[in-house]
């Protein structure tokens, strides 16, 4: 990871500094494309907002292909992608990029089809498990610990610091946002960010239970949390939540501390 945050032209948020490390390593295990895909936009959960990911997020093709020049363009698989118009103009993106590779279409549609009903049927799943945490919390005899933030900070342990662990090694269960059946939930108006819906939706759900507690993991100069905690304090009220604000320097032990006493306001 240092060796490929040392490439990065810029201050970025610590999620894109990982993803500079991510990239040094598949450049070091000689791996024969990268697939960098900018996602456009994405099915909103507002039915009359759109949704959308942050400029970092969307522009990592752009600034990774400035970090690494050594990578040649046609190595480096960044198709534009929309899922805002539905999963047919969706293909469409991905087709142009499979034709240079010199890939039937008809393969192409076949990949996509099968992919896009594993991805429906995991969220059906999913829901499933959200429904059966939540009768479970509500009869736990501790409290429960809701994680939000977005799946790339708060769920992959590269980026979290452990602090899911850190929870459920103190005999705390833990419910990860992505799969509470938040959707009939109303937020603020105009919420265009994707990510932000599902954590504003959930935080609006998880305000209704009295055993589930959030904890909001978001990260230094992330712009879209600098208002979306305001939104979050504003749901919450004066019932308890945690924010841990994290980046490259953060310690460790000022996690732990900060878990600790969360802790012991809810418990």
């Amino acid at each position: 990871v240092h060796e490929g945050v040392a490439r990065a032209e810029s201050t970025y948020c610590f999620p894109a500094e990982i993803a500079h490390g991510a990239v040094q390593d598949i450049v070091d295990m000689g791996t024969d494309y990268i697939f960098l895909p900018h996602f456009r936009d994405m099915p909103s959960y507002e039915k009359d907002v759109h949704a959308t990911f942050c400029p970092i997020t969307q522009g990592l093709p752009y600034y990774i292909r400035q970090a690494f020049p050594e990578i040649a363009d046609e190595k480096i698989l960044s198709p534009v992608i929309s899922f805002k118009f539905g999963q047919g103009k969706a293909l469409e993106f991905v087709q142009k990029m499979g034709k240079k590779m010199g890939i039937p279409e008809s393969e192409i549609r076949q990949a996509f089809e099968i992919a896009s009903e594993k991805q429906v049927e995991y969220f059906s799943r999913a829901r499933d498990m959200g429904r059966a945490a939540l009768r479970e919390a509500r009869e736990a005899e501790r409290p429960v610990i809701a994680i939000l933030g977005k799946p790339y900070n708060a769920f992959t342990s590269e980026a979290n610091m452990g602090i899911p662990k850190k929870f459920t090694s103190r005999g705390f269960s833990v419910i990860p946002f992505d799969i509470l059946p938040f959707e009939d939930e109303q937020i603020f108006a105009n919420m265009y960010w994707y990510y932000g819906q599902q954590d504003m939706k959930a935080a609006a759900e998880l305000k209704k239970e009295d055993n589930i507690f959030v904890t909001f993991i978001t990260n230094f100069s992330c712009a879209p949390d600098s208002f979306m905690l305001h939104y979050l304090k504003w749901l919450m009220g004066i019932k308890p939540f945690l924010i841990l604000e994290l980046d490259s320097h953060t310690a460790d032990a000022g996690v732990d501390t900060r878990v600790e006493a969360f802790l012991d306001i809810i418990d």
